[in-house]
């Protein structure tokens, strides 16, 4: 009995991690990136590039770890050589396609570009072309300010990906 239990609580988690949308966010204004599940997030925060840290919030704690601090001497241990083992080539164009399905699955939940190009004639003429551009949950601005903004939001499900991947995983594993 506990073991049928233990079974349906994996189960239950793994297809929690496979339905819950993973949410990709990125703003330079408030210099916030972070990939998440909904109610667990990952924070990259960026003080400086020789201090990065990632900020872990899952429900009722949170902990940092930090990923900029190496070898002050910079030496690396070596390794003997191992033999690398003889992989198949997949063809390009299958790799695109794949890419291509993957970006598919991807939804757009927002999308703002704020941008000034310091050139006052090709920002008066991005004005109406991000006008045409901005629909929905798309907004692209031009601005004589020197300010440039960009904030997106990103969402997938696991299976949707897994959905695309299995398929060219089968067709170019073990096909031949």
């Amino acid at each position: 009995m506990a073991v049928m239990i233990i079974i349906l609580v994996l189960l239950g988690i793994v297809t929690w991690i496979l339905i819950v949308p993973v949410v990709i966010y990125m703003d330079t204004e408030e210099q916030l990136y972070y990939v998440g599940f909904s109610g667990i997030k990952a924070f990259l925060i960026i003080e400086s590039w020789d201090k990065l840290k990632i900020k872990v919030r899952p429900p009722f704690f949170s902990f940092d770890i930090n990923i900029a601090q190496g070898k002050a001497d910079g030496k690396r241990k070596t390794r003997g050589k191992k033999k690398k083992a003889k992989r198949r080539k997949i063809p390009f164009l299958s790799m695109l396609r794949l890419v291509w399905h993957m970006l598919r699955t991807f939804r757009v939940k927002a999308l703002r570009l704020n941008i000034d190009t310091d050139d006052y004639t090709l920002n008066a003429q991005l004005i109406p072309v991000f006008f045409a551009l901005s629909q929905g949950n798309v907004r692209l601005n031009t601005n004589f300010h020197g300010r440039v903004d960009f904030h997106v939001e990103v969402e997938n499900q696991l299976a949707n990906m897994v959905r695309v991947f299995l398929p060219f995983l089968i067709k170019h594993k073990f096909h031949r």
